[in-house]
C-alpha cells in the first residue's frame, strides 16, 4: 500500500483564518479513495460521524480525519485549537470531576 503523502491545501478557497472550507475536506477524502460515510464505518462509528465534524467539533474525529488526509488537525481546524495545539473548547457547564473531592461531599451529606 502507497503511503499517505500530505495533502495540500488549495490557495484558491481563502477562508482569512478559518481553515479548509467543508467542501475541501469532503473532496481530499473522496480524492483519498474513501467517502465519509466508509471513513466513519471503517473507524467503529456511525456513518454519519464524521460528517457531523463539519458542523461542530469533536476532537477525536477531527484527530480521525486529519490522520487520515496526513494532516495535523489544527491545519484543517485552525479556529478549533489554541496555539499549544490543544482544543480550545469550553466545558459547556460539565463539571471536572475530582475524585477525593466527590467522596468527601458524599461523606459529608451522609453525615448531615
Amino acid at each position: 500500500m502507497k503511503a499517505k503523502a500530505p495533502m495540500a491545501r488549495p490557495a484558491r478557497i481563502a477562508r482569512k483564518g478559518k481553515g479548509w472550507h467543508p467542501e475541501e475536506i469532503k473532496a481530499a477524502i473522496r480524492m483519498r479513495g474513501k467517502t465519509m460515510s466508509e471513513l466513519s464505518i471503517a473507524n467503529g462509528y456511525h456513518e454519519s460521524t464524521v460528517r457531523q465534524v463539519l458542523r461542530k467539533p469533536w476532537p477525536a474525529i477531527e484527530r480521525l480525519v486529519a490522520d487520515f488526509l496526513g494532516v495535523d488537525p489544527q491545519e484543517i481546524w485552525p479556529d478549533r485549537y489554541g496555539p499549544d495545539g490543544m482544543p480550545n473548547r469550553p466545558l459547556f457547564g460539565r463539571v471536572k470531576f475530582i475524585p477525593n473531592e466527590h467522596v468527601r461531599q458524599r461523606k459529608n451529606s451522609r453525615a448531615a
